[in-house]
């Protein structure tokens, strides 16, 4: 009996031994748990949730970054080229009517007609305008070059005259400031203004037509120059006579005209 009650004890003694043990591998068990599972987030970091791909921009960003050039630093073309016309340097020829017969001495009193005679030109555009190479003509033999005088050109500036005498010396024509000539000759050979029936024509090198005056007896006025009133000035009105009249500003000769001015009016 007393056999029996020493092994039962020493079984359950095993047991006990057993059971410790058991609780002490889970006990250890659990601690490891614990310190896997209380370690700091940051010690073990974790992929996003939701991964974005870096400098790949999505559809519709705006770029954040500046384009490479800016719209000012793109050169400029160069100042536009000069055209025919823009300046006394780079003139042009007329157009028909774009230079009008404006103002005849046909038959001056202060000096002889070879001397005395005159005829303006009127440049109505806005452009610089050469004569060079024109000529003076009529219906009958009168046929002359228009000449440069004193170096000047035939370059006439915009909106400005140009004074044509038979003389250039400006104390032998009546005082006029002159910057081409014509040789005065009335049989051929030259031009000049008869003081009945005649016409003025200005041609080009070519014979083009740039404007043309034929007037009749009795239009001149001896001592004053003819011009056709200001709001007449063109091609086609100065063709009727009525539009013209004597001038009355006084030359310093002793006769009366508006030289490279404006006419005076005709009522």
């Amino acid at each position: 009996m007393n056999v029996v009650l020493v092994l039962l004890c020493i079984g359950c003694v095993e047991n006990v031994i057993f059971g410790l043990r058991d609780y002490n591998k889970e006990l250890d068990t659990l601690e490891d748990t614990a310190i896997v599972d209380s370690s700091d987030p940051e010690d073990n970091p974790q992929p996003d949730d939701n991964p974005q791909p870096e400098d790949n921009p999505q559809p519709g960003d705006s770029p954040t970054s500046e384009p490479d050039s800016n719209p000012d630093d793109n050169p400029q073309p160069d100042d536009p080229v000069e055209q025919p016309g823009d300046s006394l340097a780079n003139p042009r020829t007329p157009l028909m009517g774009e230079v009008v017969i404006n103002e005849l001495m046909i038959d001056p009193d202060a000096v002889a007609d070879r001397d005395g005679e005159w005829i303006e030109l009127w440049n109505v555009t806005d452009d610089w305008i050469d004569l060079t190479g024109y000529s003076l003509l009529d219906l009958g033999v009168d046929d002359a070059p228009i000449q440069v005088l004193n170096g000047n050109s035939l370059v006439i500036p915009p909106n400005d005259y140009l004074l044509i005498c038979a003389n250039g010396e400006y104390w032998d024509n009546g005082g006029i400031t002159c910057q081409g000539s014509f040789v005065w000759q009335s049989f051929g050979g030259g031009f000049s203004l008869a003081n009945g029936e005649d016409e003025v024509i200005l041609v080009s090198p070519s014979n083009l037509v740039i404007d043309s005056v034929f007037y009749q007896s009795g239009f001149s006025v001896v001592g004053a120059s003819m011009g056709v009133s200001p709001s007449d000035a063109n091609y086609v009105d100065n063709d009727d006579l009525n539009n013209w009249c004597d001038q009355w500003s006084f030359l310093p000769q002793g006769d009366a005209g508006s030289p490279s001015s404006m006419n005076d009016i005709c009522f």
